[in-house]
């Protein structure tokens, strides 16, 4: 069975003429998404999914036509929330200051985490991960942080010996750690910023490349041969 179809995060087959889905249809899915992501977000997944069709105030015939599981209906839920990341990473690729954009991103991200107390385990959702079940939202979504991240590496204000791999481990680590470890929200502004401190290039960093660039050079104004790093 396909992904979108076991996981419920394509639209079911309620179509009327020409083969679209009926704009109540499409309503009643709209409706019922809103509803789940709220309910996740202050509750957890352990509620009924009969609940949420409670209050989405649509039956429960209604909400397994569209989601069959709850796996399926939390999984569509992620998806949503992670196509929306996607776009605001986008969006910030046009902010003036590559390194504030960078940092806003990961901070609005991490934020995320915090309000959203399932969104961490959304990576493992039904036994699945979004990476199994959706490749191409998890690479669409990868490779717009990664713009944020090349961008301001270019730019000269973020190391360049860092992956998006490591950036996104080191924010998720911290909001993980507040969460399990119950800190209070100070805890997370202070950790970010060490982690984001720890991502910039500091003049420290520069002067040794000017020296190394200093000594390179001829002692009469020949320029000398780059020296390997090891």
């Amino acid at each position: 069975m396909a992904p979108d179809r076991e996981y419920g995060t394509s639209a079911p087959d309620v179509k009327g003429q020409g083969g679209r889905l009926r704009a109540d249809a499409l309503r009643n899915r709209e409706l019922v998404l809103r509803t789940a992501d709220e309910v996740f977000a202050a509750e957890g997944m352990a509620v009924p999914i009969d609940e949420i069709a409670r209050r989405a105030g649509v039956g429960p015939g209604t909400l397994y036509r569209h989601f069959p599981t709850k796996e399926a209906l939390f999984m569509a839920v992620a998806v949503n929330r992670v196509n929306a990341s996607i776009e605001e990473a986008r969006r910030l690729l046009q902010v003036g200051d590559p390194a504030a954009a960078l940092f806003d991103y990961l901070r609005g991200l991490g934020a995320q985490f915090q309000a959203r107390k399932d969104l961490i385990e959304v990576m493992a959702a039904g036994g699945q991960s979004l990476h199994q079940v959706h490749p191409e939202v998890a690479r669409e979504l990868n490779e717009a942080i990664e713009a944020l991240l090349i961008r301001a590496q270019a730019a000269g204000a973020v190391r360049k010996d860092v992956r998006v791999e490591d950036v996104m481990n080191l924010v998720v680590g911290v909001y993980e750690v507040v969460r399990q470890f119950r800190r209070d929200p100070e805890a997370t502004d202070r950790l970010l910023a060490v982690v984001f401190d720890g991502l910039k290039v500091t003049e420290s960093e520069e002067v040794p490349i000017r020296r190394r660039t200093a000594r390179g050079s001829g002692e009469r104004g020949t320029p000398g041969r780059r020296r390997s790093k090891i």
